[in-house]
């Protein structure tokens, strides 16, 4: 098992490591970065929570800190011809009005120019659990400009 042992040591940290749940509420973030991924149609937002107080579920550390990520999933071709969930438009409609959504509550206009320049905005992000695979994780339900 050559994986095992190349990647033994940071595979070990990450067993060892918690996840750092953050209560279910309203934090102030910083946005870091962003990861496009063209392949799977997505963006992720990686937040930072700075200047909140509270602590997380799993050791008490403080909520300042700690990372929280939200996925935009573009529309697929297929999705142009697939009736929303609600029947009031298609997919393609609906997953697009939520990227543009999102990207609005961070700053981000075509005017602006990369996403980069976004990097560095404060937002309010409302933090849901979700239950995923047996596992708990945050699930950022909305973004708001500060």
């Amino acid at each position: 098992m050559k994986l095992l042992e190349t990647y033994g040591h940071d595979l070990q940290e990450a067993l060892n490591s918690p996840t750092m749940l953050v209560p279910p509420g309203t934090y102030q973030a910083v946005l870091l970065n962003a990861e496009e991924n063209e392949e799977r149609g997505t963006i992720v937002l990686h937040f930072q929570l700075q200047g909140n107080p509270g602590l997380t579920m799993v050791d008490g550390s403080p909520v300042d800190g700690c990372m929280i990520s939200h996925t935009l999933w573009f529309p697929r071709l297929e999705d142009k011809h697939v009736p929303s969930p609600s029947g009031r438009g298609t997919k393609w409609d609906t997953k697009l009005a939520m990227v543009a959504r999102a990207l609005r509550a961070i700053g981000w206009s075509q005017e602006r120019g990369p996403l980069a320049s976004c990097y560095g905005t404060t937002v309010l992000l409302d933090v849901q659990h979700e239950t995923y695979q047996g596992e708990m994780r945050e699930r950022v339900q909305r973004i708001k400009l500060l």
